[in-house]
């Protein structure tokens, strides 16, 4: 991933979500209506190849991260674990383009993630290595346990 400073950020982590969304097929958002700030407040746990990654995403637009997988930008390409403090917002998209994200700034890194639809809850994925099939998938702490079908 590539790092990104200043509010050209928000262009570039457009166009990467775009190269994203191209490269792994059509977005799971078709129908997903627009996703409030109140959604994503709280405490997520992912299963980012069993880190046990977190993301705490405050009120005031700061977040916590821990186990955080990114991808780096070293000869070898290989993803690492970080933790770290920073700033979340909500992109919404451009309509026929890409999909809103929520978006996370670690550092000097954006990181994208996808929102999608499970029932009437919403989980959160990062997609850490599309080359390598490598995502997270993340639930917000206090979600009902799915019901299973009959």
């Amino acid at each position: 991933m590539v790092a990104f400073r200043g509010r050209p950020s928000h262009v570039a982590g457009a166009a990467l979500v775009l190269a994203l969304a191209t490269a792994c097929g059509p977005a799971d958002d078709e129908d997903l209506p627009p996703v409030t700030r109140n959604q994503v407040i709280g405490h997520w746990k992912g299963d980012c190849a069993g880190t046990g990654a977190t993301l705490d995403l405050a009120a005031d637009g700061t977040v916590s991260a821990t186990k955080f997988l990114v991808h780096t930008d070293g000869i070898e390409n290989e993803p690492r674990r970080v933790d770290g403090t920073g700033e979340w917002y909500l992109f919404e998209g451009v309509e026929g383009v890409t999909p809103q994200t929520l978006d996370l700034k670690l550092g000097n890194r954006i990181q994208s993630l996808d929102y999608v639809p499970d029932g009437s809850e919403l989980r959160l994925r990062l997609i850490v290595d599309p080359d390598a099939g490598l995502d997270c998938n993340f639930e917000k702490a206090g979600r009902r346990p799915a019901q299973p079908t009959s």
